[in-house]
């Protein structure tokens, strides 16, 4: 395993943190909200727990081609279409089973948990400022159970294992690589908020 994949391993970890919460049994199809670096890794994640397919959504067309890269992760860009209704038919109207909640945006509320299936999960990774509403009467009548997590408990050794047995690539989202006597510039990279950028990397060697 590289430096740069090393580096890697603490958003992943907080991916399978995720995917254990959910609880997912194989076959089962899941929505990611959000594909930024966490929403990848939980998307990665459930397919490596089980899921068959996963979902994934967002408005930057650049991240969702990166996700799209993945055999069985399917993007959507909820800038054109409308997410519920692309899930429900897609799931011959059923829904998600799994509804990860990886933006931490307030404006995905409450309209994400509607993805979800009767009887099925909603895990919230994203961190929220503020606070935010939610049809608990709808939640109690689908009989969605709510996870949630803050980073991770005991998963960042099944993150170096997975990578180093090869069930999962993680190299393709290391996005760009500096020196480390070319720091400033890497932040500043990063910073610019680049589409297409997931992780910049600074080498420290």
């Amino acid at each position: 395993m590289s430096a740069a994949e090393g580096a890697m391993m603490e958003p992943l970890a907080t991916g399978i943190e995720a995917a254990k919460k959910a609880r997912i049994k194989p076959g089962d199809v899941a929505l990611v909200v959000g594909s930024g670096t966490i929403g990848l890794m939980c998307a990665i994640s459930a397919l490596t727990g089980g899921c068959n397919r996963v979902f994934i959504s967002d408005v930057k067309q650049e991240k969702l081609a990166i996700a799209g890269s993945y055999k069985n992760i399917i993007p959507i860009n909820t800038a054109k279409v409308n997410l519920e209704e692309f899930v429900r038919r897609e799931t011959n109207g059923l829904g998600a089973s799994i509804v990860f909640e990886a933006s931490g945006s307030p404006r995905v509320y409450p309209d994400f948990v509607r993805c979800a299936r009767r009887g099925g999960t909603v895990v919230i990774v994203g961190m929220l400022n503020g606070t935010v509403s939610l049809n608990m009467t709808w939640i109690q009548v689908q009989g969605l159970r709510i996870e949630t997590l803050f980073r991770y408990t005991n998963t960042f050794d099944r993150a170096v294992a997975l990578v180093n047995a090869g069930k999962i690539d993680i190299k393709r989202l290391i996005s760009k690589t500096f020196k480390f006597e070319d720091s400033i510039a890497a932040y500043e990279y990063a910073a610019a908020g680049h589409p297409d950028v997931v992780k910049v990397m600074i080498e420290l060697s």
